[in-house]
């Protein structure tokens, strides 16, 4: 009688579980700089937001010929803010509104009205207004992790970047 060898492909338990061990060991480095990448991101999405709700407030002053002003939803930049005309960020005066800032800390020095004339140069407050960005938890001298806008009197917006504080 003939005996049919019959042969089996696939994987043993073993492989398997080798297999999964390294998977988890790969998955183990890479989730840490995903955390990293998505922090960064955030960082420079918020920031180039506050520098577009800048730069819209000195061109609508320029625009429309009055004073326009950036202001703080609430005690800081990190509630939200509004670009508006006239007194105050209400009624038909709000030329728009910004969303809370997400997991990110902000230090405007005390400042939450930037004020811009019919000319685009900043009017209130006086002196050079530095607003500083980091994402929350960040520790002390990580580097590239903080932005500061920084408004000249002149109005004009920059973005530098810098360790957390």
């Amino acid at each position: 009688m003939k005996t049919r060898t019959i042969l089996l492909h696939g994987f043993t338990l073993v492989e398997l579980m080798i297999t999964l061990a390294v998977a988890v060991v790969a998955l183990s480095i890479a989730v840490p700089s995903f955390q990293s990448a998505f922090q960064a991101n955030r960082l420079t999405t918020q920031a180039n937001a506050l520098v577009t709700a800048i730069n819209l407030a000195r061109s609508e002053a320029i625009k429309r010929g009055v004073s326009t002003t950036l202001r703080a939803g609430g005690s800081s930049f990190e509630d939200g803010w509004c670009v508006h005309l006239g007194a105050s960020c209400a009624g038909t005066d709000i030329l728009r509104q910004f969303e809370a800032m997400n997991q990110i800390s902000v230090d405007s020095g005390g400042v939450t009205v930037v004020t811009f004339d019919a000319r685009g140069s900043k009017s209130v407050p006086n002196g050079v207004v530095n607003i500083d960005l980091q994402p929350d938890g960040c520790s002390a001298g990580t580097a590239d992790r903080l932005r500061t806008i920084n408004i000249a009197n002149t109005g004009r917006a920059s973005v530098t970047a810098g360790n957390c504080t």
